[in-house]
């Protein structure tokens, strides 16, 4: 910019020169002296035509420069969003905002292809007839490879994503989330226990279950979700009626430490899904996972006992992936339950999810892994995409009752009393 100042002056000075020295010391007439300014006058225009177009080069160059750099930022950000599994729609707005880039890019350089083109007097194409680029090529291809390769999974995603994730993060689970069995004659208590969602995925055309039954809920007036006589009953009776109307769901129970005591109950139990391949393959029993080393005598010869009748057993509370990866190679659980939270965190491995890092052996075994306390719909439809169940927190289970939340506020006044 100081030279494009400075020119001018220059050129004007020496014009004066000229013009003074011209008639003072050499005598030459106005005609001479006119020649003389005229080809200094030339000469300073193409030098100043030089310097400005040499300077609207740099500039662009430059400018694109400043491009890749911002791209390369842009990629490594993508990286870092595929890598912490963030939500799709992120990742879209960055592969967005790419597409834009490239489009500035290419005007910058059909820009800068016709400086040069006039500056040269070179044709305004490459030899494929696309402006000229450049940026350094091997850098351009890597971009650009890069960007197809990031512009390929975002459409995948959001293919996999299809319906369920939409739905779900649209927050319409209310569309969705109908129960498979209304049993006859009863209030629905607790139903939502029986509660799961059944989704088509646009990836394979086929539907797949995307949500569970929260067995944290109540299954009944009296219980609180354990495994006794009436519950059990009332879960097989959900099971039949599901079966009858091709609907069949797992129904979950929850096992403890004072129901694998009574012998009884267990033997109410095999007795029950001994000779009814419906019930021995849907009703899934869930115990907590850091509960069965401490099971002595009688609990644990109850727990085997339902472990060898091949009764699907579901591990929940798993704390750590050491324990997950223990539980799902142990060949003994259908389902492992863990906290949405933990399956979303960051493992010992450096950049791997929880859940990708027990995934693999899930699938390899046949288990399926269920997430709990789900605490919004964005979470969900990420669980989703990974092939996770969902269990039915309080994001996704009916609004309980209100004579159902009287009973047990006044059961806790009168226990407080007590």
């Amino acid at each position: 910019m100081v030279r494009l100042i400075i020119l001018p002056l220059v050129l004007a000075i020496a014009l004066s020169a000229v013009v003074y020295y011209g008639h003072m010391l050499f005598d030459l007439s106005n005609l001479e002296i006119a020649l003389i300014a005229g080809i200094l006058f030339c000469i300073s225009m193409v030098l100043y035509h030089h310097l400005v177009a040499s300077a609207a080069i740099r500039r662009v160059h430059r400018n694109i420069e400043a491009l890749n750099g911002f791209e390369r930022e842009l990629l490594r950000r993508i990286d870092e969003l595929r890598s912490d599994k963030a939500p799709h729609s992120e990742t879209a707005l960055l592969s967005e905002r790419i597409d834009q880039l490239d489009i500035f890019r290419e005007r910058t350089e059909t820009a800068l292809a016709g400086i040069v083109a006039e500056h040269e007097g070179t044709p305004n194409t490459a030899a494929d007839g696309a402006p000229p680029r450049f940026t350094d090529a091997g850098n351009v291809v890597d971009l650009s490879r890069r960007k197809g390769e990031i512009r390929e999974e975002t459409k995948r995603q959001a293919s996999s994503s299809s319906r369920i994730s939409q739905i779900i993060a649209a927050g319409q689970t209310s569309l969705m989330l109908q129960p498979i069995v209304q049993l006859p004659g009863r209030a629905p208590v607790g139903l939502e226990a029986f509660c799961a969602i059944e989704a088509e995925d646009d990836r394979t055309g086929e539907k797949r279950l995307v949500c569970v039954g929260d067995t944290e809920d109540r299954l009944s007036p009296r219980t609180t979700g354990l495994v006794e006589r009436e519950t059990l009953n009332h879960a097989a009776k959900a099971v039949r009626v599901m079966a009858r109307n091709g609907q069949l769901m797992p129904v979950f129970l929850r096992l403890s430490k004072a129901t694998l005591s009574k012998s009884a109950l267990t033997s109410d139990i095999c007795r029950s899904v001994r000779n009814d391949n419906k019930l021995l393959s849907n009703l899934v029993f869930q115990f907590p996972l850091a509960d069965v080393s401490r099971l002595k005598g009688e609990e644990r010869d109850n727990f085997y006992q339902l472990m060898e009748l091949g009764v699907p057993l579901c591990a929940s509370e798993c704390e750590s992936v050491e324990d997950a990866l223990r539980a799902i190679r142990s060949g003994h659980y259908k389902y492992l339950k863990m906290d949405a939270s933990r399956l979303l965190s960051f493992g010992k491995r450096e950049g791997e999810l929880v859940s990708g890092q027990i995934l693999p052996d899930c699938q390899q075994i046949g288990v399926s892994v269920i997430a709990a306390n789900i605490e919004d719909s964005n979470v969900a439809a990420e669980l989703i995409d990974n092939d996770i169940l969902l269990a039915q927190g309080d994001l996704f289970s009916p609004p309980r009752p209100a004579k159902l939340d009287e009973r047990r506020s006044v059961r806790s006044e009168k226990t407080a009393e007590r």
